[in-house]
């Protein structure tokens, strides 16, 4: 007669050699070859994170809302690596071409400016759309006539001098206003102007 070999760890309940059902022994596999995927996205997010320029964020280069000087180190007003020009002399062009220029918003003469992002582009063409007042400067926020001498404080850079923030006085020294710029493919780029002015 053909008996058939009993498997020792199986008495017919189910079990396998480490005591657990079939099923059971599945799911943990399951579970532990998931917490292993888990651990690995964690520690990848965390070096990819590590990477990244501490300071001020890209994500808000179009914004209106001033970025904390705070976060700044202030750092000598020298051409940051690999770009062509310094900020200064970026933010010094462009203010002098606006105050100069007889309708920089209204004329959509702004949108020919490559020392300028598009996102201040954009800001700037939601005047035109919002109504223009010949009597306000929406950039600069002026209620009076922009003066054409002006002076520039140092600028104030970010992390990794990616970023720069310079204040604009009038001959007097009292402040104007704020002006952004961003390093963008290695060149200097105005992105936001605040105000009132940051005393």
């Amino acid at each position: 007669m053909d008996e058939e070999q009993s498997n020792p760890y199986d008495s017919g309940s189910g079990l396998t050699a480490t005591g657990m059902p079939p099923d059971k022994k599945k799911i943990l596999i399951i579970g532990v070859v998931t917490l292993f995927v888990i651990v690995v996205v964690v520690v990848s997010i965390f070096l990819s994170s590590g990477s990244q320029k501490p300071g001020l964020s890209r994500s808000d280069s179009g914004s209106s809302n001033p970025v904390p000087t705070g976060s700044l180190g202030n750092l000598s007003p020298t051409i940051s690596q690999g770009t062509s020009q310094s900020p200064a002399i970026v933010a010094k062009t462009f203010y002098d071409w606006y105050v100069n220029h007889p309708s920089p918003i209204k004329s959509g003469a702004y949108k020919a400016r490559e020392d300028v992002i598009s996102d201040f582009k954009e800001v700037m063409g939601s005047f035109i759309s919002s109504g223009i007042d010949p009597g306000y400067d929406h950039v600069f926020c002026a209620t009076s006539k922009l003066p054409k001498n002006v002076t520039l404080a140092e600028p104030i850079y970010s992390d990794y001098r990616s970023m720069a923030l310079i204040m604009f006085r009038d001959t007097s020294g009292t402040n104007l206003f704020q002006m952004k710029l961003e390093v963008v493919r290695s060149k200097w780029l105005v992105s936001d102007a605040w105000c009132p002015p940051v005393q």
